[in-house]
């Protein structure tokens, strides 16, 4: 009895592993492995990363100018919209100098407009007379300085070849005189022909003023002898004296007239660049104006505000500050998993 069950025992043991190992090779492959369906999907592949929460945009405000605060009526945490005014300081004494501005444009203009009357027309012409008459009175100077003072002891003053017929012992002076002599005479033949300009005129009497001085030093040199006399000499260097004298003159009145008949016609152009100078002065203190509000240049909340009445700010420092109420989030990824992402992925 005892046999036949353990008999029994045996076979249901055996049972049981053969019919586990006949399920353990159907679910396997001939080769062993495990058989999986293959169906469609897709492949993900996941990365992750941290970052904080940040508003869209952001700026912090601060004055241009310094100044003391008038004007603070919003808080940290209010809302603004674009182009709202947050505080402001005190512009009394830009107010002041923008009516300063003005005024000094105003005058600036009406000057310019009253130059530019016929007034000025006639201060002009006037001018340009004192001019003619100036160049006129030069060639009265530099033609008796010459003609009448110098040439009493010329032979031939007038002719091609003049000489200074004193003896003295600077042979290159005398020289350069006879040369000079020669030159002035083309000069006094022209002016009477064709009337010059003041420039030309003004180089005239120059060149005449040189001659001068030359013959001033020839005629400190001149001794008497028999057919010069001491009074001769005496008169000559008087008459070179007085010739230098006259000629002088006659340069100083060229270059008075000629400053003014500049300083007439300019004096419209001066002035019109003087109320160009105002209005650029004017724009710049009304700019000044607009520099005494700070103005929101987004819609959002202001997330700092530090600004008092009556407090004294400095220019260019960042008071407030706001933001946007939209948020984003603000993140690194790694350079090793920068393949795996792209713009739009969640």
């Amino acid at each position: 009895m005892k046999k036949a069950v353990k008999w029994i025992a045996w076979l249901a043991a055996v049972f049981v592993i053969g019919a586990f190992s006949y399920t353990a090779f159907q679910a396997r492959g001939s080769n062993g492995f495990s058989l999986i369906p293959v169906v469609r999907g897709d492949l993900v592949n996941t990365v992750k990363i941290s970052g904080k929460v940040i508003a869209t945009e952001s700026v912090d405000l601060g004055f241009e100018i310094g100044g003391i605060v008038s004007r603070a009526d919003r808080r940290a945490g209010d809302g603004v919209q674009r182009g709202d005014v947050i505080a402001s300081i005190d512009g009394s004494s830009i107010r002041a100098a923008v009516l300063r501005a003005k005024a000094e444009l105003a005058s600036a203009e009406a000057e310019l407009a009253n130059l530019e009357s016929s007034s000025s027309d006639t201060r002009i012409q006037s001018a340009e007379r004192a001019v003619s008459l100036a160049i006129d009175a030069a060639y009265t100077a530099i033609d008796d300085a010459v003609r009448n003072k110098t040439d009493q002891f010329f032979s031939g003053p007038t002719g091609p070849n003049p000489e200074i017929m004193p003896v003295f012992d600077d042979f290159r002076l005398r020289e350069s005189i006879n040369r000079q002599r020669l030159s002035i005479e083309a000069i006094l033949r022209s002016w009477v022909s064709n009337k010059p300009t003041i420039s030309t005129a003004r180089d005239n009497v120059h060149q005449v003023s040189m001659f001068l001085n030359d013959i001033s030093r020839a005629v400190n040199d001149f001794r008497p002898n028999t057919t010069l006399s001491q009074a001769v000499i005496d008169k000559y260097r008087t008459d070179v004296s007085l010739a230098r004298q006259a000629v002088n003159s006659a340069a100083s009145s060229l270059a008075s007239a000629e400053e003014g008949l500049r300083s007439d016609r300019s004096v419209i152009p001066v002035q019109a660049a003087r109320v160009e100078a105002a209005r650029a002065n004017l724009l710049v203190m009304e700019a000044d104006l607009s520099k005494l509000e700070l103005v929101s240049p987004i819609s959002g909340v202001l997330s700092k505000q530090d600004l008092r009445v009556g407090q004294a700010i400095s220019p260019n420092l960042p008071y407030v500050s706001v933001i946007t109420r939209e948020m984003k989030i603000e993140t690194f990824i790694p350079e090793v998993s920068i393949a795996g992402v792209n713009i739009n992925d969640t």
